[in-house]
């Protein structure tokens, strides 16, 4: 039978990357294209960034969606093998104290 192997660290990295993303696109905002507006150059550059910034809102929230989705379902498996895994050990401590 073959092995599952599930990097738990890893697989939580994956879960607070997404939860940083999802702040980052709930929170940018104007700011960011004033703040950078000289590093763009041209201001139809300018303009151009931030009519995206906010013509994009509702594309910026089907991402958000989708990632909280994913987010809830990474941390329930998580939730799931660690459960999993300390269900093992404790069997395996007592089969190893009924010796």
């Amino acid at each position: 039978m073959p092995e599952i192997f599930v990097d738990l660290p890893a697989l939580s990295q994956v879960h607070r990357s997404i939860t940083r993303i999802r702040h980052d696109l709930q929170n940018f905002d104007h700011g960011y294209v004033q703040s950078h507006a000289s590093a763009m150059g041209h201001d139809a550059v300018v303009h151009a960034f931030d009519d995206f910034v906010y013509g994009w809102k509702d594309g910026r929230e089907a991402i958000d969606a989708q990632l909280e989705v994913a987010g809830r379902k990474i941390e329930g498996a998580v939730e799931a093998y660690t459960k999993a895994e300390d269900g093992i050990s404790d069997t395996a401590n007592q089969m190893r104290g009924s010796q």
